[in-house]
């Protein structure tokens, strides 16, 4: 099930958006209201916005219904059956019209500037496909669960999710999509298998995430994050082995 929440005229002189975002959410009502309003705040636009539902069953259809209705770019919301953040993110992939595509989670945030800034570097530098920023962390205020919920890391710092990049949209037809078959770790996966396809990352120096510490989160479970790495190293050097860069 597919439809726009907002449809506005399409002029005759219409052009593809610039930059597609993309949010997969599973039942995150409880923050992705304030996720998708550090979107609606960036310095630059996007052009579009696409919610995949991955099988919620709380109020995130209502909700998104609700932000769509005043906000400043178009919002589609697309709902699935619950398939995993790997395969809703490979619909919003399959779905988004811009040239360069960004993702978001639903339960953090961008600072104000980072489209703005990583489109201009992107733009910038053409032999570059990926640009990737830094993620500071912080404790969720509503968390009441002590210690539950901590920081892992203190300060700014690099990751390979893919909230922190800009990508220019044809670095996924060379590298391919998500494997839908990771319910964890798909973007590191992903993240190893670009390197081995030749794509070209560029780092920039400057706080772009603010992930959202909570007691729910995923990375809570750090066997599962090194398991993950573990996965994705013995991959791709299966791949080197088979002459190949796809995952399997």
């Amino acid at each position: 099930m597919s439809h726009p929440l907002i449809a506005p005229e399409v002029p005759s002189t219409f052009e593809p958006p610039r930059v597609s975002v993309i949010i997969p959410v599973c039942n995150g009502e409880r923050f992705l209201a304030e996720a998708l309003r550090s979107v609606f705040a960036q310095t630059l636009l996007p052009d579009e916005i696409i919610v995949v539902d991955d099988g919620s069953t709380d109020g995130t259809a209502a909700l998104v219904a609700r932000e769509a209705a005043t906000a400043p770019a178009p919002v589609r919301y697309i709902y699935q059956a619950n398939r995993g953040s790997a395969a809703a993110r490979n619909t919003g992939i399959s779905q988004a019209q811009g040239a360069t595509l960004a993702f978001l989670d639903a339960d953090d945030l961008w600072t104000p500037e980072k489209q703005q800034t990583q489109m201009a570097l992107l733009t910038a530098t053409a032999a570059v496909d990926i640009i990737t920023g830094l993620t500071q962390q912080f404790l969720d205020p509503g968390d009441s669960s002590s210690g539950s919920a901590q920081l892992t890391a203190q300060h700014p710092y690099s990751d390979p999710h893919f909230q922190s990049k800009l990508f220019r949209a044809e670095v996924f037809e060379r590298v391919g999509l998500l494997d839908e078959s990771l319910r964890f770790g798909e973007d590191i996966d992903w993240l190893v298998r670009a390197v081995q396809c030749g794509a070209r990352i560029s780092q920039q120096n400057a706080v772009v995430v603010r992930y959202r510490r909570h007691a729910q989160n995923i990375t809570n479970q750090l066997e599962q994050t090194d398991a993950c790495w573990l996965l994705a190293l013995r991959r791709a050097a299966h791949r080197h082995r088979k002459g190949g860069a796809h995952h399997g």
